[in-house]
């Protein structure tokens, strides 16, 4: 196998296991799924591989002996599997099996929490700057008119071009607090 290339992988079994590395593999960079097998054809790893066009067999012996696999990844937990899988196998394929299989599941239960955890934290900060847009927008409904410099003079000119030459007191009472209706244009 050239180092470009991507390493195929055979995944013997079909349950919670296999279909968490057929996932984590589908999905990595240079890795491909060449075959999965398992003794139960309706298993949820043989439905996803099918799904994903990946061939699949209820035959491990077949599927081992086929050549172009670099890796076979055994995570049945039968313990006649190692045995079968030595006896099947192209001497270019390098089998992970036993307790080396069960490290590897465990990495992945460990990334996939971590993964959870972090989109859980991804979404909680996303609705926290949401939250405080919309606190900021609630305190502060009248901002846009607010930050006008020149409204006070265009209720002014609109007051005049009224034909009115000074401004009752009640027409601007709603002006906003702190405003004097000059905005800096005496």
């Amino acid at each position: 196998m050239a180092s470009g290339e991507p390493i195929n992988v055979v995944i013997l079994g079909g349950g919670k296991g296999g279909t968490a590395l057929i996932e984590l593999f589908t999905s990595s960079a240079g890795v491909k799924v060449v075959g999965v097998a398992y003794i139960n054809p309706e298993a949820p790893g043989l439905q996803l591989a099918r799904f994903l066009n990946i061939p699949t067999s209820t035959d491990a012996a077949s599927l081992i002996s086929r050549n172009g696999a670099d890796l076979i990844v055994d995570v049945t937990g039968d313990p006649g599997m190692a045995s079968l899988i030595a006896e099947h196998k192209t001497s270019e394929a390098e089998s992970l099996s036993g307790i080396a299989a069960r490290l590897v599941w465990s990495l992945i239960q460990e990334e996939q929490k971590l993964r959870e955890q972090l989109v859980h934290a991804e979404k909680l900060a996303t609705l926290g700057t949401l939250a405080a847009s919309v606190a900021h927008e609630v305190n502060n409904p009248l901002t846009g008119f607010s930050d006008s410099p020149s409204l006070s003079s265009r209720r002014r000119r609109l007051w005049s071009s009224l034909g009115h030459s000074q401004k009752p007191d009640h027409v601007f009472a709603c002006e906003l607090p702190g405003r004097t209706g000059q905005d800096g244009d005496s």
